[in-house]
């Protein structure tokens, strides 16, 4: 049997993290390591997962829970060295998840109509999956930090 450190170390398959949203029981966990993502999928709930090295072979992160948090302490390598990126975020109008894509994404922020933080995730993947289901319906603003600390904002509308 793997604990899940190990399992997020060298993940061999898609992979839940964390308890059920809303509850008391927050998992808080490290990796010691690189996580090797093996082009996998990973949802992370109510959970704190810190990487004391790097993603290899990215693949998607779901942030399912307002509490899910990834925070990477070393450099990703397969972000290149350019000037500019280009942000997708989609399907927009959404319902209950967002998708905000692109290389070099460093940190997502989600703002409402009167500029308050509704969420907040530093991750360094290429392919981000949040869940907006608890929001209100309205507008809301995803402000977009890249590796070279350039913003870029989207707006996006909640029905």
């Amino acid at each position: 049997m793997h604990d899940a450190t190990s399992i997020l170390a060298d993940m061999q398959g898609g992979w839940g993290f964390g308890n059920e949203c809303g509850v008391d029981n927050y998992i808080v966990t490290n990796v010691y390591s690189n996580m090797n993502m093996n082009y996998n999928t990973l949802q992370i709930l109510n959970a704190n997962i810190t990487v004391h090295g790097i993603i290899e072979n990215e693949g998607i992160i779901e942030f399912l829970c307002d509490t899910a948090v990834l925070t990477v302490l070393g450099e990703t390598l397969s972000t290149p060295l350019i000037e500019e990126y280009e942000f997708k975020v989609f399907p927009n109008p959404t319902r209950d998840f967002v998708n905000i894509n692109g290389l070099g994404i460093k940190q997502i922020i989600f703002y409402d109509i009167n500029g308050r933080i509704v969420k907040n995730f530093i991750t360094p993947t290429i392919a981000n999956r949040v869940s907006v289901h608890n929001l209100p319906s309205g507008i809301y603003f995803i402000r977009i930090l890249d590796v070279n600390n350039n913003i870029t904002i989207k707006k996006l509308l909640k029905k």
